[in-house]
């Protein structure tokens, strides 16, 4: 709700004085610029909010506005990202709880990528059940991610070779 609201306000403060007063032209683009970047920001978690995530012994799926499906034969692809609005200068672990950092699971296939943040419930089941796909599959993982599931509390079995160039 809060992103839907941050939206809207964004929008509504960029647009209505192009609707109400006579702005200098240079203020008119700037300010359609911003403008549209809320927008879009609102039209993008609309999209996340229509979206659901289903996890079978098959595979996982999207379903929505932006449908995907990758089979756990396909998955030819995982990244674990951490993002934090704010730097922690002392170590420790990853603090979900707040607003200020999340953590995101981009699952590539043939063909489809899927991506999903911290934000959707079951999260930590979504990351094992990818992590069992992909250490099955022995694909190789980039070090920020063997990191970042070590920082979740996953073993990553020793078949997982780190690769960076994925």
């Amino acid at each position: 709700m809060g992103d839907y609201i941050r939206a809207g306000a964004g929008a509504l403060i960029c647009f209505t004085p192009l609707l109400l007063i006579e702005v200098v032209s240079v203020l008119v683009y700037i300010l359609l610029a911003i403008g549209a970047v809320f927008t879009v920001f609102g039209l993008r978690t609309l999209v996340k909010n229509m979206t659901s995530v289903e996890i079978s012994a098959n595979g996982i799926r999207t379903l929505g506005p932006l449908a995907r499906t990758i089979g756990w034969s396909e998955l030819s692809g995982m990244k674990l990202a951490f993002y934090s609005m704010r730097r922690n200068r002392y170590g420790g672990s990853m603090d979900l709880s707040g607003s200020k950092s999340w953590m995101e699971l981009k699952l590539r296939g043939t063909g489809n990528t899927i991506t999903v943040d911290s934000s959707l419930d079951g999260f930590d089941t979504v990351v094992a059940i990818a992590m069992e796909a992909a250490q099955d599959r022995e694909l190789p993982l980039n070090d920020v991610t063997l990191a970042n599931l070590d920082a979740m509390g996953f073993a990553v079995r020793q078949g997982a070779m780190p690769d960076d160039h994925l």
